[in-house]
């Protein structure tokens, strides 16, 4: 629970602290159960990303009917007539992703820090856009992997540019 309500590696959700999730942590066995795998595998479940999820509305809304992040926020923002500051509403579903994947991350180096030589993976680009339902297309044009790694992950070589003629090549300046 630590990594992912906040540490030095991992952000914190704006105005929710430790003491709320470690509430609704220890009154819910799902949740615990929820926690204890995080950081077992690189690689994590739908199922794992969906409860993570759902324990997220319920830090932000506690008595909310939803599991969703971008319903949550549109019914938290519907509710208060547009008077809420954004660090009221939970992150959005593909920014809640990013960090569930860096909490995960770091509690799998906390789980093998014992380990003599831990396998330290990375979760591949692919699994991440797979998981984050992103395709590689945007208004019928293919975006090349450099804009993905660019939105991503950093500066890339070469940056591809959308153009209404389709997309085009342009080194970086």
């Amino acid at each position: 629970m630590h990594a992912y309500t906040g540490c030095d590696a991992v952000s914190a959700f704006a105005g929710k602290g430790k003491v709320k999730a470690l509430k609704l942590l220890t009154s819910n066995k799902e949740h615990q159960n929820t926690f204890l795998k995080l950081g077992q595998e690189w690689d994590l479940s739908a199922d794992l990303m969906d409860k993570l999820e759902a324990f997220t509305c319920l830090l932000y809304a506690p008595k909310a009917s939803t599991t969703k992040v971008n319903d949550l926020r549109y019914n938290l923002f519907c509710a208060k007539k547009g008077e809420i500051e954004s660090h009221q509403l939970p992150p959005c579903k593909d920014c809640l992703a990013n960090h569930i994947f860096r909490a995960n991350y770091q509690a799998g180096i906390w789980r093998r820090c014992l380990e003599q030589n831990p396998l330290l993976e990375e979760v591949g680009r692919s699994r991440r856009m797979e998981l984050m339902n992103i395709d590689n297309t945007l208004d019928g044009c293919t975006v090349k992997n450099e804009v993905l790694h660019y939105t991503s992950f950093g500066v890339p070589t070469t940056l591809s540019v959308l153009h209404p003629m389709g997309c085009i090549d342009t080194p970086p300046n």
